[in-house]
């Protein structure tokens, strides 16, 4: 008995809802008419890692026009679908470089992936691009072609306890991430783009509305191996983290950094400005703090006031910063009317929300 073709979409659509990406798979391999229903559902969202050689394959270098096979064009039409793309790793990258290119050449007749929204890089990727030296990776080049609207990136979310070892271990390229971000996004019509799980790292700042998550301490869980708990506020007094003065230096730097000396006076520096705005997250997140306010900061701030006192810190920065940059008083008033503070929500880029973390180690850092 065939299944009529409204039936299919509707099951594959609950499918993909429930996350059953397994069944839905077993669906589309069913038959014909179940994969033309099943396929918007099951490559809504993709993984771009090591099995998806297979599905890029056909668009290895040569003319895809003469190439008619029926799997082939299947699977070039497979990409249409595409509306989220995780890229977790750049390992493999390597192996992608030749159609990447390929699809990023073609792209400005018809792009690959025409309807894609969301790139979503995780943080063994991230600290791969990080350290990666020459052009940006053919991976991404042809992501980059795509020109998705939402970015997201994930940094790496150690146990509390580690996260000196891992400050010191991520030093080399923090800058040079921040430059390969922007050379990536460049030419995107951006919505919006959100840094997870910030603590120690330099953040990039571009022309849309930035969301940095900072990320609160990972404790391991007394009960159960291997889970975490994610303390914050009072409960989290005396657990290892920055000062509370990183804080207000990551997001000065971010902003500023937007606003480069060299261009002022040319009229970017205010189209850039109103398209763009800052909004942090947890701001007191995973920096060390006391139960009591004293006098010695070095061992930590009360933890009722580290928001105060980051938000007082950065207006005073940017009021100080911006103006040696030649920049007006109306300007910086602007910029300040463009932070907001707030907890942390879905991300619109890879759904996360505010409960889901990534606890991982410092496994494999010293082989990249």
């Amino acid at each position: 008995m065939r299944l009529p073709p409204d039936i299919l979409v509707r099951v594959a659509d609950l499918l993909a809802a429930r996350g059953a990406r397994g069944t839905l798979a077993a669906l589309a391999r069913a038959s014909r008419a179940a994969y033309d229903a099943a396929a918007p559902a099951l490559y809504r969202e993709v993984v771009l890692g090591p099995r998806a050689v297979g599905l890029l394959s056909a668009l290895a270098p040569g003319d895809v026009g003469l190439r008619s096979d029926e799997a082939t064009r299947r699977r070039l039409r497979a990409w249409r679908y595409v509306r989220r793309v995780r890229v977790p790793t750049l390992a493999d990258a390597a192996g992608f470089a030749d159609v990447a290119v390929a699809a990023a050449a073609a792209a400005a007749a018809e792009p690959l992936m025409p309807r894609l929204q969301s790139v979503c890089l995780g943080p063994v990727a991230v600290d791969q691009l990080r350290i990666w030296t020459g052009p940006l990776p053919g991976l991404l080049q042809g992501l980059a072609a795509q020109r998705p609207t939402r970015l997201c990136v994930a940094f790496r979310h150690v146990p509390a306890a580690e996260w000196d070892a891992y400050r010191e271990a991520s030093t080399r390229g923090a800058y040079a991430l921040v430059r390969r971000l922007e050379a990536l996004t460049a030419g995107w019509d951006l919505v919006s783009v959100t840094f997870h799980d910030v603590v120690h790292q330099v953040l990039p700042s571009l022309p849309t509305t930035n969301v940095y998550d900072f990320a609160p301490h990972a404790i391991p869980h007394p009960l159960f191996r291997g889970r975490y708990r994610f303390p914050v506020g009072e409960a989290a007094v005396r657990l290892p983290g920055p000062e509370w003065n990183m804080r207000p230096w990551q997001m000065g730097t971010a902003i500023k950094n937007l606003f480069p000396s060299s261009a002022v006076g040319s009229g970017v520096h205010y189209a850039t400005l109103q398209r763009t705005r800052w909004r942090f997250c947890g701001v007191a997140n995973h920096v060390l703090t006391k139960e009591e306010r004293e006098d010695d900061d070095s061992d930590g701030v009360w933890y009722r006031e580290v928001k105060g006192m980051v938000d007082e810190s950065i207006r005073t920065g940017i009021a100080r910063d911006l103006p040696a940059r030649g920049l007006d008083a109306e300007f910086v008033h602007e910029v300040l009317e463009r932070l907001e503070y707030g907890r942390v929500e879905e991300c619109s880029a890879c759904g996360r929300d505010e409960d889901e973390h990534n606890v991982m180690s410092m496994d494999g850092l010293d082989l990249l």
